[in-house]
C-alpha cells in the first residue's frame, strides 16, 4: 500500500475485499498499468452503487479519490464515511468549478482521482453517453488518463436465492491514456480526449462482457 492512503482507507480497503472475495469472487486485471506513484485520472463504466468501493478495494498499493454526487454527502453517516474514505462531491448537471479545482490538486499532489463519466449508473451493459466534465479535468490536469471497466457488481444486489452462481466480479485496468500530443482548438482537443476515453473504456468493456 502506498504511503498516500489513511489508515481508515486501508482498514476499509480490506475488509471489502475480503468481503467482496467471499460474497461473489473478485478477479483484478491490469494492475501493472497503475504505478505506485505519480497522479492519475482513472475513468470507468458505471453499473452499481457498490462500483467505488469493488475498485477502490482493487487497486491495493493506491487511494482512489472519488468524484461523488453532492446528495451523498447529505446523509450524516454516509457522507462522513465516504469523506474520510477520500470522495469529494461534485454538482451533476452544471460546470462545478469548485469540484474541478480540488480535483486537479489532488492530481498535482500526485494522487488519483477516479470518476464515472456516465454520470449515473446504466443497466449493466452497453455505457450510456459520457459528460464533458472528464476530458475537462484530463485536458487541464495533463496527467495520463487509465481506462477502467468492471462488470458483475449489479449481481451482488440481486437475489441470490432465486438464480444460479454467478461468475466473479471482473475489473481490468487498460493501458494509460496520453493526450499532450493533440492538435486542434480547445474544443476539439476535448472531443478528441473524449471519444478515445470512451473507446478505450468500451473496448475493455466488450471484452469482458
Amino acid at each position: 500500500m502506498a504511503g498516500d492512503a489513511s489508515p481508515f482507507y486501508r482498514v476499509a480497503q480490506g475488509v471489502l475485499r475480503s468481503s467482496f472475495r467471499v460474497l461473489q469472487g473478485l478477479r483484478v486485471e491490469g494492475l501493472e498499468n497503475v504505478p505506485s506513484t505519480g497522479g492519475r485520472l482513472i475513468v470507468s463504466n458505471h453499473c452499481s452503487w457498490l462500483d467505488p468501493p469493488v475498485l477502490g478495494c482493487s487497486l491495493r498499493h493506491r487511494q482512489l479519490h472519488f468524484m461523488a454526487k453532492k446528495e451523498l454527502f447529505d446523509y450524516p453517516v454516509l457522507g462522513k464515511v465516504i469523506q474520510a474514505l477520500g470522495a469529494f462531491p461534485v454538482e451533476r448537471g452544471q460546470a462545478d468549478r469548485k469540484s474541478l479545482r480540488l480535483a486537479l490538486d489532488l492530481l498535482s499532489q500526485g494522487r488519483i482521482v477516479c470518476l464515472f463519466p456516465e454520470g449515473t449508473r446504466n443497466d449493466g451493459g452497453a455505457m450510456g453517453s459520457w459528460h464533458v466534465g472528464m476530458a475537462m479535468l484530463a485536458h487541464h490536469a495533463g496527467v495520463p488518463v487509465i481506462p477502467a471497466a468492471l462488470v458483475g457488481t449489479r449481481n451482488l444486489l440481486e437475489d441470490r436465492s432465486r438464480k444460479p452462481k454467478r461468475r466473479p466480479i471482473h475489473v481490468r485496468f487498460g493501458g494509460p491514456l496520453h493526450f499532450d500530443h493533440l492538435s486542434g482548438t480547445s474544443r476539439e482537443r476535448l472531443q478528441k480526449i473524449q471519444e478515445q476515453s470512451f473507446q478505450a473504456v468500451r473496448r475493455l468493456l466488450d471484452g469482458m462482457l
